[in-house]
């Protein structure tokens, strides 16, 4: 599990390196690495996690769904995150 963990990890460290660092900012990074961690984190955490606000959260979430990379599955309540395959190709 770890294996494929750290494989996952490493693809999307090189993909967004690669092609979308012009377009993510760091923050949207570090967001995108949390929901490949944990798809059922919450905009609270996030906001914990990253010391930010969950306002700030959620508007960069917005955005990252905006640009397609993300999208929400299930409720608000019982729902995960996705991270869209185009992200991590």
């Amino acid at each position: 599990m770890q294996k494929r963990f750290d494989t996952l990890n490493d693809t999307l460290n090189d993909t967004l390196s690669d092609t979308l660092s012009d377009t993510l900012s760091d923050r949207q990074k570090n967001i995108l690495k949390l929901i490949l961690q944990n798809g059922s984190i919450t905009h609270e955490l996030i906001a914990k996690e990253l010391d930010i606000s969950i306002e700030t959260s959620k508007r960069e979430i917005a955005r990252l769904v905006k640009q397609n990379l993300i999208q929400r599955i299930g409720s608000r309540k019982n729902g995960s995150w996705r991270i869209n395959s185009i992200c991590i190709k």
